[in-house]
C-alpha cells in the first residue's frame, strides 16, 4: 500500500512521544489519565487550523473530513468537542463522576460518549494526516484510553492482555480483567470490519474452557468509511454476520460504541445481542453485567 507524506508540525513528534510514555506507563500496569488527557488537548490544538468539508449526514448524524492534502477518518459532528479547553473541563469532570464502588458513572450517556470520542479521533486526525503510515497507532491509543478508563470501574480486578489456559497456553486479547471468580474480556477495535469474527471465535474457546466465567464485550469507535467521490460517509455493517455468529458460533454480552451503526441498533439485531453506546455501558449497563454475573456464579 502507497503512503501520501505530508509534512507534520513539529509539534506533532511532542504528541509521539507523549504516546510513547503513555503507552509504557498503561505497560507496567498504571492507568495514565491524566496524560491521555494532555496529548487530546495537544492534538486538539494542533488540528484547530485544519481545513475540514462537509460529508453529509448518516440518519441523523452529521459528519466532517478534516484534511491538508490528504483526508481524515470521518468525525461525527455531535461527538466531537474541538476546544481544548472545553475538553480538558469535560474531562476532569467525566473521571471525577466515576463511581468506582458502583462500577458505574454520574455523568450524562452522549457527555461521556463526547469526551471519549474526542480523545481517540483528535490523535486519530493527526495520525490520519500526518503519519498516515502508522495505521495501527490509533487503535493501539484507543485499547490504552479504554483499559485506562475500564481500571476506574474495576478496582478489585486485575488488568491484563493475556488469558491463562490449561496446558501453560495463553489467548491473547486487548483488554480483560479478571479476579478468582471472574473475567470480563474487552475486544477493543476503532472499526470492526472482518475481523467481527475474532471476539466470537475466542468466546467459543473461551466457553470450552470453563462455560460461565468469560464475559466478552465488544468495545468499538464506529464503522463509518469515508467515500471521497460522492463525498458521504457510509456505514459498513455486516448484520447478517452479527446474527450468524450471535446464534451458532457464541454470545457475546454486548457491543458498545462511541458512534452506534444505525443498522446495529434495529429490532433484529438487538433481540440477539445488546448494541449500545460506551457511554451507556459506563453509565450503568456495566454495573448492571457484573451484578448479573455475580448472581450467576452464587
Amino acid at each position: 500500500m502507497d503512503f501520501i507524506v505530508v509534512a507534520a508540525p513539529f509539534e506533532l513528534t511532542l504528541v509521539e512521544e507523549k504516546h510513547e510514555k503513555i503507552k509504557k506507563l498503561y505497560d507496567s500496569g498504571l492507568s495514565p489519565l491524566d496524560e491521555i488527557s494532555e496529548i487530546a488537548s495537544q492534538c486538539l490544538k494542533l488540528i484547530a487550523n485544519l481545513k475540514f468539508d462537509d460529508y453529509g449526514s448518516v440518519g441523523n448524524k452529521n459528519y466532517i473530513c478534516y484534511h491538508e492534502l490528504i483526508y481524515s477518518r470521518p468525525i461525527a459532528t455531535e461527538l466531537f468537542i474541538s476546544d481544548p479547553e472545553e475538553f480538558e473541563a469535560s474531562w476532569l469532570d467525566f473521571i471525577e463522576k466515576i463511581d468506582s464502588e458502583n462500577c458505574s458513572c454520574q455523568l450524562e450517556v452522549l457527555n461521556i460518549d463526547r469526551i471519549i470520542y474526542t480523545a481517540i479521533m483528535s490523535f486519530a486526525i493527526c495520525y490520519d494526516i500526518w503519519k498516515n503510515s502508522s495505521r495501527k497507532t490509533p487503535g493501539t491509543h484507543f485499547e490504552i484510553l479504554l483499559g485506562s478508563i475500564f481500571s476506574r470501574f474495576f478496582i478489585n480486578h486485575n488488568r491484563g492482555k493475556h488469558i491463562s489456559l490449561p496446558d501453560g497456553e495463553s489467548l491473547s486479547t486487548d483488554i480483560c480483567f479478571s479476579n478468582k471468580n471472574e473475567i470480563f474480556v474487552f475486544p477493543a477495535k476503532t472499526t470492526t470490519r472482518e475481523r467481527i469474527v475474532q471476539p466470537y471465535a475466542h468466546q467459543r474457546i473461551l466457553d470450552s474452557i470453563s462455560p460461565g466465567q468469560y464475559r466478552s464485550i465488544l468495545l468499538c469507535v464506529s464503522e463509518t468509511q469515508r467515500d471521497n467521490k460522492k463525498k458521504k460517509v457510509n456505514d459498513i455493517c455486516v448484520p447478517g454476520t452479527i446474527k450468524l455468529y450471535q446464534e451458532h458460533l457464541s454470545k457475546l454480552t454486548g457491543i458498545y460504541y462511541l458512534d452506534p451503526p444505525v443498522r446495529y441498533l434495529s429490532q433484529d439485531i438487538l433481540k440477539l445481542v445488546k448494541v449500545g453506546s460506551i457511554g451507556e455501558l459506563l453509565k450503568s449497563d456495566l454495573s448492571n453485567i457484573i451484578k448479573l454475573n455475580q448472581v450467576g456464579n452464587e
